[in-house]
């Protein structure tokens, strides 16, 4: 399916358009940026479809989310707060998938704060369970787009393909977790991850 972009912007027709005029030069370059985007949703589909069955070992969220929040720094305006208590918690699960989990969420909380803010990422135990919880000062979800949030292709950003939340909701879903959000207009979102609990020697 992939390789739209290239297909068709060698499609005989749209090879010999003539660009002589401005309106024909419009025309050619926004249907080559939609062929782009079209290209750009088809492949990331492609990687939805094909994520594999979670390799289930012990994880230690310390060690993965600071290792996350390296690699997904978030910009001079955000300020950044990580707690995990206790130090040593530890899930089972996939520490590549969890990672894709992580980052995901810690890109929604950046691009919520154009302006600068606060993130703040605290991972805690509660039981059989870890709660991983991504909370910005950002800009809001509004309350009709809440319970869409998480569905494919559904993205309140301009230059958004609207998977990122989705691959982040199956990811834990095949981790037998759950990925909740709450959110105030205004005032910020709050993703929640919750994980089974295990010892590192397990």
């Amino acid at each position: 399916m992939g390789g739209a972009s290239g297909r068709l912007t060698a499609w005989p027709p749209l090879a010999k358009w003539p660009a002589a005029s401005p309106t024909n030069c419009a025309s050619r370059s926004t249907i080559e940026r939609q062929v782009a985007a079209a290209d750009r949703v088809i492949t990331a589909l492609n990687d939805f479809a094909r994520l594999p069955i979670p390799q289930l070992e012990p994880v230690g969220v310390d060690t993965c989310l600071r290792e996350v929040l390296e690699i997904n720094a978030p910009p001079p305006g955000v300020e950044l707060d990580l707690f995990v208590n206790p130090p040593d918690l530890c899930v089972l699960g996939d520490r590549t998938q969890l990672a894709i989990v992580f980052a995901n969420l810690v890109r929604n909380a950046r691009d919520a704060m154009p302006e600068g803010g606060r993130l703040r990422v605290t991972a805690v135990g509660e039981g059989e369970l870890v709660a991983i919880s991504f909370e910005d000062s950002g800009v809001g979800i509004p309350p009709d787009v809440l319970p869409h949030i998480l569905e494919p292709l559904y993205s309140t950003k301009a230059k958004g393909i609207g998977l990122g939340l989705s691959i982040a909701h199956d990811i834990v879903r095949r981790h037998h977790g759950t990925l909740t959000v709450t959110s105030q207009l205004g005032k910020g979102s709050t993703f929640t991850v919750r994980l089974n609990a295990c010892d590192r020697s397990s």
